[in-house]
């Protein structure tokens, strides 16, 4: 995730966004509006807007990451099945 800044002629308005693939096109999405400057100097006085934008992309980028982690399931081929127990597992559509 990273900071965007929206200049225009009265203020600086910051968001922080996000980068998808999809396909073989990017396109990013907005996942947080954080405001524009003067809000964010009144709410945060001890650092400057940017800095405090980038470590709140740098808190949501480790958030995101925690929660995508990866897993791995093991089977065993010598551990025998119960009999009448269900063993099926959903995987979606399979094309042959």
């Amino acid at each position: 995730m990273r900071v965007k800044q929206s200049k225009s002629k009265n203020t600086i308005n910051y968001a922080i966004i996000k980068d998808i693939k999809v396909g073989n096109k990017r396109t990013s999405t907005i996942v947080e509006n954080l405001g524009n400057h003067n809000t964010i100097l009144k709410e945060h006085p001890d650092m400057e807007p940017l800095e405090w934008a980038r470590l709140r992309a740098k808190e949501l980028t480790e958030k995101e990451k925690e929660e995508n982690k990866d897993f791995l399931i093991t089977f065993s081929q010598n551990k025998q099945l119960k009999q009448n127990q269900l063993n099926e597992y959903h995987g979606g559509y399979l094309f042959l």
